[in-house]
């Protein structure tokens, strides 16, 4: 079992604004929120902490050791491919964030890929 409720931010707010060209401080609470949302969803795609944490309530018999990178020390040293799929989240949600739509919205195709690489899969 996955345990994300101590997820911390694996990104920062500049971080996404740049990548959303959001420049405007009105909005910064929910994509904060949207940030850690998106970190935590994150976690529970790859199996794995994103940056260390104490008590991070992950069964250490599911989590298996990687050299990787993961667990980060801090948000700057998370791997650019896991804060771009972090920011891309974050921004689909940002402009998608009302309840209907007329838009047909579709995925962006390779993009759950940038995970690939730190995703522990079941045997």
């Amino acid at each position: 079992m996955v345990n994300t409720s101590t997820a911390v931010p694996a990104t920062t707010l500049g971080y996404v604004k740049a990548h959303t060209r959001i420049e405007s401080d009105l909005d910064d609470l929910l994509l904060e929120a949207y940030i850690l949302s998106a970190t935590q969803l994150c976690e529970h795609v790859i199996h794995q902490p994103i940056i260390a944490r104490d008590n991070s309530g992950w069964d250490e018999s599911f989590v298996k050791p990687r050299e990787d990178g993961l667990p980060a020390a801090d948000v700057c040293a998370v791997p650019p491919a896991i804060q771009n799929w972090i920011a891309g989240v974050v921004a689909y949600w940002y402009r998608n964030r009302e309840q209907s739509t007329d838009l047909t919205l579709r995925p962006t195709p390779n993009y759950d890929s940038l995970l690939d690489f730190w995703r522990i899969y079941e045997p």
